[in-house]
């Protein structure tokens, strides 16, 4: 969900060069003398410490404590972790097919995938999931993470699950063999109007340019004139995607990103062009979307597009990753991600925002800091420095480095999500979701004869009492009453959510953002801005269509 909660997420996909490597360490003499001054005190705390400690424990613990000395972003993940991590990356994994939600300690099927493992084994929205392979899923009070370790695995291994079907008193038992699952990088893609197409993308994988090259295609036969491509809460991927992405609306040659080592021998610099594209977009008027949670890969695409004077960049300021890292894949599946790089825009702004090696808990709390010092509701909240002040390479327009992409025309954080107790209950504890998610179980069936298409919903107004359902909700949760003006100024807002999460229910992925974006404030600027042609910051190289 979309701009509700403000503690920091450090985005968990790093841009990163994607390659692994066996290369020897050269044995430096003074590099031996330290790794044997290690090995000393890991076996000394092995085989005397008071209490009897892991070996992998001692040594994941090791690798940890040398990586925090560093940069925020190096990092070392188990083998477990490693392994969801590339299946993010590679966007598959080995699973039933199926996206949930954890309501009040209870795994709730919010849909299946169509012609996939669950909907085979006869699993249907509005399932709970009480066990699986004899482990009990609900009120066992597990994490997201040991939830998702249960339900995944090999392709065609089985897994077998008791759940409970609203309107059926007895436990079900199903069989369920586990297949390939995709993770799309696309949300959605949809026309706004008869000239206007929207994308959105959630990270830059491996399988990123295929999907997008496919929607914009299919957007183009359907007479797109104009693009929205959504990049909010995108926190990056692969650095190799997001060059490919951006030169496809770049002519060739175009700069997209250097990348700079200063270890290496003349600078180490490489640059990143376009290699130009068949698709015929590098022309179409372009709006970015952006907001704090998008970073890296997201940051390499909007600095491109905004230094070449491509296309508008609307939202707020992004995060502010600009170090690009290398992955070690160890024996055991283990990995380290190490910085190796910096990554500059084609203007040469440096977009990292600025940190101190070893202190990650002031880094981590950045955003919060952005928060509380108004950046979020006020642009000139933002101080630059004239030393971070850069020129676009064809307009010659101020841009600004040293933390982020700085949108050409930011949009403040709706007020109504400030500080609002009610609305962040009702996300936070998937109190909304649940509400539409009974409320389609019961009611689905009548809801579609009479809204039968996406289109048609636009007339479905939510009905009083679900929006009262899930006030008393969050109060029962709370133990306490909420305000009756923080209900009546939140209203319309969850209103709008049972709204998306309604037609995302009914009709699909699409649905939903298509109905959350009707009263989006980012999206409706950016609307204005192509209907309207505002596109100022184009060079003579891209006008702006009559």
């Amino acid at each position: 969900m979309q701009h509700l909660r403000y503690y920091l997420i450090i985005p968990t996909i790093l841009c990163f060069t994607y390659f692994t490597f066996g290369q020897k360490v050269e044995k430096r003499s003074d590099l031996k003398k330290d790794l044997e001054k290690l090995k000393y005190v890991m076996e000394f705390v092995s085989e005397k410490y008071v209490d009897p400690i892991q070996s992998d424990t001692l040594t994941d613990n090791a690798i940890k404590g040398i990586l925090s000395a560093l940069d925020p972003h190096s990092s070392y993940t188990n083998a477990e972790e490693t392994k969801l991590f590339l299946e993010s990356v590679n966007g598959e994994f080995g699973g039933i097919g199926i996206r949930y939600v954890m309501i009040k300690d209870t795994l709730h099927v919010v849909d299946v995938i169509k012609g996939g493992p669950s909907e085979k084994a006869g699993v249907v929205p509005g399932d709970k999931i009480i066990k699986a392979d004899g482990i009990r899923i609900s009120d066992n009070k597990l994490s997201l993470e040991e939830v998702q370790r249960i339900l995944r695995g090999k392709k065609d291994s089985r897994l077998d699950v008791e759940l409970k079907r609203y309107g059926v008193e007895n436990v079900l038992t199903v069989q369920i063999k586990r297949g390939n699952i995709t993770m799309p990088s696309v949300n959605c893609h949809y026309m706004v109007s008869d000239r206007i197409g929207y994308l959105s993308l959630n990270r830059f994988a491996k399988t990123t340019l295929k999907e997008c090259v496919k929607a914009i295609e299919d957007l183009k036969k359907q007479g797109m004139k104009a693009l929205i491509f959504d990049l909010r809460n995108n926190p990056g991927g692969l650095l190799d995607t997001s060059v490919r992405l951006a030169g496809l609306f770049l002519p060739k040659g175009e700069p997209i990103v250097s990348v700079r080592n200063s270890r290496t021998s003349g600078g180490g610099e490489v640059v990143f062009r376009s290699n130009g594209s068949n698709l015929q977009v590098h022309e179409i008027d372009l709006v970015v979307l952006v907001n704090e949670q998008s970073a890296s890969a997201s940051e390499i695409f909007a600095g491109a597009i905004q230094d070449c004077d491509r296309g508008i960049i609307v939202g707020r300021r992004t995060f502010g990753k600009g170090l690009v890292q290398r992955p070690l894949v160890l024996p055991d599946g283990s990995m380290v991600r190490l910085t190796t790089s910096r990554y500059y825009t084609p203007s040469g702004r440096s977009i990292q925002k600025p940190y101190t090696k070893g202190k990650h808990d002031i880094y981590q709390r950045e955003l919060w800091d952005r928060f509380e010092h108004g950046e979020f509701i006020h642009a000139d909240s933002i101080g630059f420095v004239d030393s971070l002040k850069y020129q676009t390479i064809n307009e010659h327009r101020t841009v600004y480095a040293g933390g982020g992409i700085m949108p050409d025309i930011f949009i403040p954080l709706d007020s109504i999500l400030i500080n609002n107790t009610l609305l962040d209950s009702l996300i936070s504890k998937s109190i909304i979701t649940a509400v539409a998610l009974e409320y389609t179980v019961a009611y689905g069936k009548e809801t579609l004869l009479k809204y039968p298409s996406q289109s048609d919903f636009m007339l479905f107004a939510v009905p009083t009492f679900l929006s009262k359902q899930a006030i008393a909700g969050a109060e029962a949760d709370a133990h306490k009453t909420y305000d009756r003006n923080l209900i009546s100024k939140s209203l319309p807002f969850i209103n709008r959510l049972l709204k998306a999460e309604l037609a995302r229910n009914l009709y699909g992925t699409e649905a939903f953002h298509y109905y959350y974006n009707i009263d989006d404030p980012i999206f409706e600027k950016s609307l204005q801005i192509l209907e309207n042609r505002l596109l100022t910051a184009r060079s003579p190289k891209y006008p702006a269509k009559e």
